[in-house]
């Protein structure tokens, strides 16, 4: 592996804007309780390959209001391992191939995994 990412999560206690933003963020309020969802992502992009950390989204961020306690639950789940490739050449753009540990294999223009797929596959699994 030639790099690990690990996913991020933010924080907004008041109306500054944080240092690192994907350019939206969530409302909370109250006592927040946090369930997060992980899936490793191996991602190989012109022969460098990446571990990630994916939970839907590579960074979160949060907004919250009238907040005293935040509590953090993650969940990893390592048997549930999506690969990428990148570049697929098609005629007119480059794609991304997804390799699915079902055995999906889906060629797209997305540059992330469908996280509600690895939710069904993990699902499923536990069946």
């Amino acid at each position: 592996m030639d790099t690990v990412i690990g996913a991020g999560v933010t924080f907004v206690f008041d109306d500054n804007l944080p240092h690192s933003f994907n350019g939206i963020y969530e409302d909370l309020s109250g006592n927040i309780i946090l369930r997060k969802k992980y899936f490793p992502w191996v991602s190989n992009k012109n022969k460098q390959k990446t571990l990630w950390t994916y939970g839907g989204q590579l960074r979160s961020t949060y907004k919250t209001i009238n907040t005293r306690n935040i509590s953090l639950i993650f969940e990893s789940n390592p048997s549930v391992v999506v690969h990428s490739e990148w570049p697929v050449n098609n005629k007119d753009r480059e794609y991304t191939k997804y390799i699915y540990p079902d055995g999906d294999i889906v060629v797209s223009i997305d540059e992330r995994p469908d996280y509600e797929k690895l939710l069904r596959i993990k699902e499923n699994s536990n069946k």
